[in-house]
């Protein structure tokens, strides 16, 4: 009888540590977001958001409210791996840094380790082991 139950008390669910407001305008976002969607009066920077009674359905809807927010297109699964404001907000600011541009010593040495990765998985379906030292001529191929 869901009418006999008293109204739920939101104000310990979450709380493993003393509450740590967000800083940032970002870590701020967030934590609205949070509060509109799971109903809570306050979102710390290190409450869980599982631990404050959220599931994998308001996650979703978070997922869609921080795309319009922010616009960005954050992949589902960060939001799972990162479940406090703190993690998600470090996340979010390193997937938006510029990545360094690989110099084309550092592109071809990964070539090179991509193609010999290659040839021993091509190797071991054939039935027979290449080694590292394996220079990729055609002659040594089946």
């Amino acid at each position: 009888d869901r009418k006999a139950l008293p109204p739920p008390d939101a104000s310990h669910l979450g709380v493993s540590s003393a509450y740590e407001a967000p800083r940032s305008e970002l870590e701020r976002t967030l934590a609205a977001l949070w509060q509109e969607v799971l109903e809570v009066p306050r979102v710390g920077l290190h409450d869980g958001f599982f631990e404050l009674g959220g599931n994998s359905l308001l996650l979703v809807q978070v997922h869609g409210r921080l795309k319009a927010a922010l616009g960005v297109d954050v992949p589902l699964l960060t939001l799972f791996q990162h479940p406090n404001i703190s993690a998600l907000a470090a996340q979010l600011r390193q997937a938006s840094e510029p990545q360094p541009t690989p110099t084309p010593a550092e592109d071809e040495a990964r070539f090179d380790q991509r193609r010999a990765l290659l040839q021993r998985q091509h190797g071991r379906r054939q039935g027979r082991d290449i080694d590292d030292t394996d220079d990729g001529a055609e002659d040594d191929l089946p």
